[in-house]
């Protein structure tokens, strides 16, 4: 009896692990996905844009704006305040609201290289 109680404490402790890394940390940049897998380039222009405006930055800043690699998969990367603060990363939570908001069905950011 002890060992199922165990086993099954330990079970929902890596469950509530995974959960938890399935949105959070910071990067250099974050794709929106749909529930498939695939990549939503068209959302993640329009997530990018909308987190840019949220995030009140100053003039000049180069944070969350939108990036096309070789004009094919869009990304929203991280950058500038505009105030010279330093480099500000996609924090990838925020990102998948925003990806949500703009019409994304999957449960989580594409995000690569972590702060």
């Amino acid at each position: 009896m002890k060992t199922s109680i165990i086993n099954a404490i330990i079970v929902g402790f890596v469950a509530g692990i995974k959960v938890a890394e399935a949105c959070g940390g910071n990067y250099d940049n974050c794709r929106c996905t749909m529930a498939d897998g695939s990549i939503a380039n068209e959302i993640t222009g329009a997530a990018c844009r909308a987190y840019n405006a949220g995030a009140k930055l100053d003039a000049g800043a180069t944070a969350y704006t939108v990036w096309a690699q070789n004009n094919e998969v869009t990304y929203c990367q991280g950058g500038t305040t505009g105030t010279g603060e330093g480099y500000v990363p996609v924090d990838s939570c925020a990102m998948l609201s925003y990806c949500v908001g703009a019409g994304a069905t999957g449960t989580d950011a594409s995000c690569m290289s972590p702060q």
